[in-house]
């Protein structure tokens, strides 16, 4: 599957929802399904269907705070979504309650946390590529979104993360103008500034990958 959410519980890596062609490929026109299932992998490699999300969804945002797996936006059949979720593994089964909705509907952004501070860059925003960042504090609760600055341009599955307080941004693609980015920006939340850092090497994009800090 493709854009699962996922991310450690408890000693466990959890996958849940994603997408993927299951009968013919995209490039032959192929459907594109969306699941929902939830699955953890043990440290002896073994995989366990957990449970299952409230509905399918796949490249949405995904943070561990508090002890918990938390879901942010994605899309599905019926196009993008502000759900958020918390995800909580009791034993060998998962449990899942819904959360404070994104201010839109969002998927494909970057994403970063700082501890209990999650950050989601970019992305689409109600269909149209994003320069947004949206700021959430989880209290252990609830999560509680603000607009937290712009980047300089729109950038669509960049990878995103937290370096000393700050959030990189790098790659991503815009949609609209059908080009790749190979730029990289630091936003600063204690002062609402982003600038310019370094790009991606040899002027290549990071479009769709993934990075930990």
């Amino acid at each position: 599957v493709s854009a699962p959410f996922c991310g450690s519980l408890a000693g466990k890596m959890v996958l849940a929802g994603g997408a993927n062609f299951p009968e013919i490929p995209a490039a032959e026109g192929g459907a594109k399904r969306f699941y929902k299932d939830i699955f953890t992998l043990s440290a002896a490699g073994k995989w366990h269907k957990a449970g299952e999300l409230p509905q399918p969804l796949a490249y949405g945002a995904s943070f561990v705070a508090g002890g918990k797996l938390i879901l942010a936006g994605g899309s599905n059949e019926d196009g993008s979504v502000r759900n958020v979720y918390a995800l909580r593994l009791k034993g060998s089964k998962s449990s899942v309650t819904e959360l404070s909705a994104l201010p839109v509907a969002l998927e494909q952004a970057g994403w970063a946390s700082d501890g209990n501070e999650l950050y989601i860059a970019g992305g689409l925003a109600d269909g149209k590529p994003s320069r947004t960042i949206y700021k959430g504090m989880y209290d252990g609760r609830d999560v509680r979104w603000s607009v937290a600055g712009e980047l300089p341009v729109a950038m669509v599955q960049p990878v995103a993360c937290m370096i000393d307080g700050r959030l990189y941004v790098w790659g991503g693609f815009d949609p609209q103008q059908g080009d790749v980015k190979g730029c990289g920006y630091v936003f600063d939340p204690q002062t609402g500034y982003c600038s310019d850092t370094a790009g991606v090497p040899q002027g290549g994009t990071f479009t769709g990958a993934s990075a930990v800090a």
